[in-house]
């Protein structure tokens, strides 16, 4: 009966103790006064696009009841600057931007940002970024590159990556030259942000290696500057002013940028 009853109290106390354990939420079933519109998943990276009345104060206390003890927010850097600037230009909006971290959670980040659209009549948006560690390679215990698995599997990544954007840019370069749907252009801008964000983590883990190092700062550096020109001729769609003659052709010589440092 005492071994029955130990066993049991054991039992118990593990339970309670995995209970504990912190996680991830689960930003699918939705938050309080918050609708999930749209989830996208690349990797280990998950995108929610989120609905809301709340201001990005408001929505900022429930986020952080909703994601309980332990989370805190990370000191913001250039990077994530450049990233709201960027994010604030192309959404035509006022945006908040927070990053979230726990120490039990190694190599987790949780970015949050919030949209208020500058024209009338636009409700509040909020992306969800949740950003995990992606997993070790099993093989080679050196260099990644130095396994041929790994290798062949990094060549796909970026193959992928690199026609997803290149699809994006033929999208966008088609709106600008024709019909402007600023709806479409959300939609796709939200996977071509965590495309080029998986593509940065990965530089961050191969920045040593001497092929894909390179390779993959001459990449994202690209990818960044393609959307730094396109601003200004979206600025203009979303004004109703036409492009001028030198607009259309810095898109036709972004569009051969890409074809022969990315696709060719």
């Amino acid at each position: 009966m005492m071994s029955h009853l130990s066993s049991l109290l054991f039992l118990l106390f593990v339970t309670s103790l995995a209970a504990a354990e912190p996680a991830v939420p689960d930003f699918s079933k939705g938050m309080p006064n918050v609708t999930v519109d749209q989830i996208a998943k690349v990797g280990t990276h998950e995108t929610f696009h989120l609905k809301t009345a709340l201001s990005s104060k408001e929505f900022l206390g429930t986020l952080r009841r909703f994601l309980g003890a332990g989370w805190t927010n990370r000191k913001l850097n250039q990077a994530d600057m450049s990233l709201a600037a960027r994010k604030a230009r192309m959404m035509n909006a006022e945006i908040g931007l927070t990053v979230h971290v726990n120490a039990k959670l190694p190599g987790v980040e949780i970015r949050v940002i919030h949209f208020k659209p500058k024209q009338a009549n636009a409700g509040n948006t909020v992306e969800v970024a949740v950003f995990r560690p992606p997993p070790t390679p099993q093989k080679g215990a050196g260099n990644p590159a130095d396994d041929v698995e790994t290798t062949v599997e990094l060549q796909r990544m970026t193959a992928l990556s690199s026609m997803q954007f290149y699809t994006y840019f033929a999208l966008v370069r088609n709106m600008l030259e024709a019909t402007w749907d600023d709806d479409l252009f959300k939609q796709f801008s939200l996977y071509d942000g965590m495309n080029l964000q998986m593509m940065q983590r990965l530089e961050e883990k191969v920045q040593g290696d001497k092929k894909w190092g390179p390779f993959l700062r001459m990449k994202n550096a690209l990818h960044k500057k393609v959307h730094e020109d396109l601003e200004p001729l979206i600025r203009k769609k979303r004004e109703n002013q036409n492009l001028s003659a030198n607009d259309t052709e810095k898109l036709k010589t972004l569009d051969t940028l890409i074809l022969e440092k990315l696709i060719k």
